[in-house]
């Protein structure tokens, strides 16, 4: 038996032909002007009956323009239904929406009533337009909001010569020659390149006995002019993959780094946690949470189990946190990164004053680390979340802005809540 999804957005993405349709936008105040322009942007040919008790002035202008528009300023009637294959209530007057769905329903005409998605058939997603190329967006209604926001991103993001892209696209098409399936499988060898690959990660069998020189002050300058995804796939190039040391402490914006290792390494690079032995234990299930949804190849590291229950046994995180931070996250890293030659962190530019005036390069202890999402907006760090649905800790949703280890970590903005009331802002592997 075939097993049939029930959450989630069950909706499905259809274009509609409106220029061959008959609309009907009942509403001539903001809500109609908005959902009247939202149609004439995409398809201005479309016919359209707006009815309306009063119809501003806004709408007037806007449909002088245009002679497949008829505004009618008196209240909507049932007959306003016949011959309509749409109709789009757009007042504010919810009970004149319950009639009009309920009559649209038994007129079979398909309704979109503003504000209450429980009433509608379909919604009016946000759409991203480049010439021929059309995105619609859904928030499953929940959002109108975020929608709009993306499209607004995407519109910024896609580049104005889209269109002629598609025009070449076209054109090749047209010149292939063969059955549907010869011509699938050659577009697909013409279009790989515009989707990045997965870099090829095989362990060497020896370590090799001499590694490349590197110029921090070069490795700054070069990686400073490369997006985050180019960052990453260049580590690649400078440096093998056995000599890339990658860890994750699974934090609340953790899921950042490792999507961006998992998607562009196809999940092979190794990923180092330091167990400390007292993180919460929704941090544990985080981070298993995120080792299968990534198909992540985690190693745990931890500190010698007589000096771990030292620092247990006479509460170390209180009398001496710093040698509590040595013994159980400094000293279990230590152990192994001298096996590798460049240590990949998360580390960002807003997360504390240290931080601040980091490079994407330094050297620290023979090591040298690498942070390649350090200068991350906020904005494009909350965009590249929302666009690839990562799951934040579930802590972050409780008031903690930056989650260590239970002892040391109480709620509060960004990392204010780290050791709370000490002069202590690291642990010591970051310093």
């Amino acid at each position: 038996m075939v097993q049939t999804e029930t959450e989630g957005n069950l909706l499905f993405p259809v274009f509609l032909k409106l220029n061959e349709l008959r609309v009907l936008i009942v509403g001539g105040g903001m809500i109609g002007l908005e959902k009247l322009s939202a149609i004439l942007k995409n398809n201005p040919s479309t016919q359209i009956t707006l009815v309306g008790i009063s119809i501003s002035d806004d709408i007037r202008a806007l449909v002088s323009e245009y002679e497949n528009i008829i505004l009618e300023e008196r209240p909507y009637q049932e007959e306003d239904l016949e011959d309509k294959d749409i109709v789009i209530a757009a007042t504010t007057d919810r009970s004149l929406h319950e009639i009009i769905k309920r009559q649209a329903k038994a007129h079979k005409v398909l309704a979109n009533i503003a504000d209450t998605p429980d009433l509608c058939d379909f919604y009016l997603g946000s759409i991203v337009k480049k010439g021929d190329l059309k995105i619609a967006i859904s928030t499953n209604g929940k959002s109108p909001t975020l929608a709009k926001r993306m499209r607004q991103y995407f519109e910024e993001a896609l580049p104005e010569s889209t269109q002629e892209v598609l025009n070449n696209m076209q054109a090749i098409r047209n010149g292939i020659k063969g059955d549907f399936a010869e011509k699938v499988n050659q577009l697909n060898e013409l279009t790989a390149s515009f989707v990045p690959q997965a870099i090829k990660i095989t362990p060497s069998a020896e370590k090799k006995a001499e590694r490349k020189p590197y110029d921090i002050e070069e490795l700054n300058e070069r990686y400073e002019k490369l997006t985050i995804d180019e960052r990453i796939l260049e580590l690649y190039k400078d440096f093998g993959p056995e000599d890339v040391l990658l860890t994750s402490s699974f934090a609340g914006n953790s899921a950042l780094l490792l999507h961006l290792f998992a998607r562009l390494t196809g999940s092979k690079q190794k990923v180092h946690f330091i167990d400390t032995g007292y993180h919460f234990p929704e941090t544990l299930a985080y981070k298993e949470k995120l080792t299968q949804m990534y198909n992540l190849n985690v190693i745990d590291l931890k500190a010698e189990v007589w000096k771990h229950r030292f620092t247990s046994e006479y509460n170390m995180w209180t009398k001496d946190p710093d040698l509590c931070c040595k013994v159980n996250k400094t000293e279990p890293l230590d152990a192994i990164s001298g096996n590798y030659q460049v240590w990949v962190s998360g580390l960002i530019h807003t997360q504390n004053e240290h931080r601040k005036g980091l490079r994407l390069f330094e050297e620290k202890n023979g090591i040298l680390k690498f942070y390649p999402i350090l200068d991350i907006t906020p904005e494009e760090r909350d965009m590249y979340i929302l666009t690839h649905d990562l799951h934040f800790h579930p802590l972050v949703f409780e008031g903690y802005g930056s989650i260590g280890c239970t002892h040391c970590t109480v709620k509060g903005t960004g990392r204010e809540g780290r050791w709370f009331g000490q002069a202590k802002t690291e642990c010591g592997l970051h310093i």
